[in-house]
């Protein structure tokens, strides 16, 4: 059970009873760059330096924010912060949280954080991940299929709310952790770089504006302010990576890893990254050809032309990209591939839920077939992210008592498509590439196939207003995830 900090219990250890000015700042290194602690650690966070943090974050013109709230300390003091940041612009900001439902208290978290919340006057959602039942009885790890649920979760709600922009709270310690677990598992220069305090995640500009302050300055903002938080008993439960590295961080400053210097090498290390970025983005627009269906084909010729670094990346980023991934595969398995493409006639080799073939100047890499499972509800005007590949959205206008659903293509489908004329189409994919792609069904069979442009006679309206738009491209050249921490 996760135990709720207590403001009248905290009161007597708290250094200031009334807000002051934090003297804590960063220095931008580029619109995307790292955040530099200025100052000691342990003093609340003022209004004005979290204007300053967001500054080159965000556009002039933002109306619509979002802040991802687990009801920690640091997203606490997240929401208190942006809400009144808002306010001051005249924007509107809602604060999500994730009922994971990994836990049995899970959902009354949720509904503690909402109430908490309302108290304040904040706007609050609660996004129930309800396979998450399910998840936790199985062996493998449920804490990285809630990773990747709550950011499906907080990224569809800020599409289908027009809300361009959300915040995380990830702090300056957090990054320190991240850096050193990195390192210990031999990371390069994209691990090393950390987290940047801005990205995009499927369409949504995420930030990061609370990486140039400490844990205790984020504490002590709620101690100002008077919040109570959720405290979890896993940050000191030491089966954890991270918990073993932030029990040894005495250790490590005092010879000589203190926050400051650590930050700055993350913040050299982020100029690097960027640069190799850019050389990334060249390559990919060079060299690379995509198809709606979500395939990719590589010059081979430029792509070994390239410094031998970057053509990693890119690959790496394709295979990301077209398997619908959140990370890049193991550098030893991207290597090893990277070496068998050089044969101009290397048969299908399969890594990271991808097909990867040559035939002689080209690399063909598309979605493996037998990787694509999920089913799940086409719900009207809420955008889905299916197989982290494709954005469907049914856009109904009017209530409709049809109830669709959205898998991959089967075999069996051919059946009913055959005898349409825009079956050609079809019939020419490569059946590998077919049986990826996504089909609406209903209780009756498949009622249309997007990508195809084939709909059921009696379900042809559908067709108006349903888009398909292949997402996976976004994530070539750019930060698409980087790791989602817990408090």
């Amino acid at each position: 059970m996760l135990a709720i900090k207590s403001v009248a219990a905290r009161s007597r250890n708290a250094k200031n009873s009334s807000a002051s000015k934090s003297g804590v700042g960063f220095t931008p290194i580029m619109a995307n760059a790292h955040q530099i602690l200025t100052s000691l650690a342990g003093q609340s966070v003022s209004a004005e330096a979290f204007a300053s943090a967001m500054q080159p974050l965000t556009s002039a013109g933002v109306s619509n924010i979002a802040v991802a709230v687990s009801g920690g300390a640091d997203s606490m003091a997240l929401a208190i912060l942006a809400a009144d940041w808002a306010k001051s612009r005249g924007a509107i900001m809602t604060a999500l949280t994730v009922d994971h439902r990994l836990r049995p208290e899970s959902s009354s978290e949720a509904q503690t954080v909402a109430e908490w919340l309302a108290g304040r006057g904040v706007s609050h959602e609660v996004l129930s991940w309800y396979e998450g039942d399910v998840v936790r009885q199985l062996s493998r790890s449920a804490q990285d299929a809630a990773r990747d649920a709550r950011w499906v979760l907080l990224t569809q709600w800020c599409r289908a709310n027009d809300c361009p922009t959300l915040l995380l709270a990830h702090h300056a310690d957090d990054q320190i952790e991240t850096f050193f677990m990195r390192l210990a598992r031999g990371s390069g220069l994209t691990g090393l770089g950390g987290m940047d305090p801005a990205t995009s995640v499927n369409t949504i500009d995420v930030l990061r504006p609370l990486l140039g302050f400490s844990k205790t300055d984020l504490v002590a903002t709620c101690h100002v302010h008077g919040l109570d938080w959720i405290e979890d008993p896993s940050n000191h439960n030491t089966k954890y990576t991270r918990t073993r590295f932030r029990q040894t961080r005495a250790m490590m400053e005092a010879e000589g890893f203190t926050r400051e210097r650590v930050l700055n090498t993350i913040a050299h290390l982020q100029r690097a990254k960027a640069a190799l970025a850019a050389s990334v983005r060249d390559l990919h627009i060079a060299a690379c050809l995509w198809t709606p269906y979500g395939t990719a084909s590589v010059s081979a010729p430029q792509l070994y032309a390239a410094p031998e670094d970057i053509s990693l990346r890119l690959l790496s980023d394709l295979l990301r990209a077209v398997g619908g991934q959140s990370y890049g595969p193991r550098f030893e398995a991207l290597q090893r591939l990277h070496n068998k493409l050089r044969d101009p006639y290397l048969k299908t080799i399969t890594l990271h839920g991808c097909c990867v073939s040559r035939v002689g100047e080209v690399i063909a890499i598309c979605r493996e077939p037998s990787a694509v499972r999920e089913c799940v509800d086409l719900v009207p005007m809420v955008p889905i992210l299916w197989d982290g590949r494709f954005e469907i959205t049914w856009n109904a206008t009017e209530a409709t008592a049809s109830k669709f659903r959205i898998r991959p293509y089967q075999i069996a489908d051919k059946a009913l498509w055959k005898g349409y004329d825009l079956f050609a189409l079809l019939a020419e994919m490569p059946a590998r590439v077919r049986r990826t792609l996504p089909v609406i069904i209903d209780e009756s069979g498949p009622v249309g196939m997007p990508d195809a442009g084939l709909w059921r006679q009696d379900q042809a309206a559908v067709s108006q207003d349903v888009t398909v738009r292949f997402v996976g491209r976004d994530r070539v050249a750019s930060v698409f995830l980087t790791e989602f921490q817990g408090e």
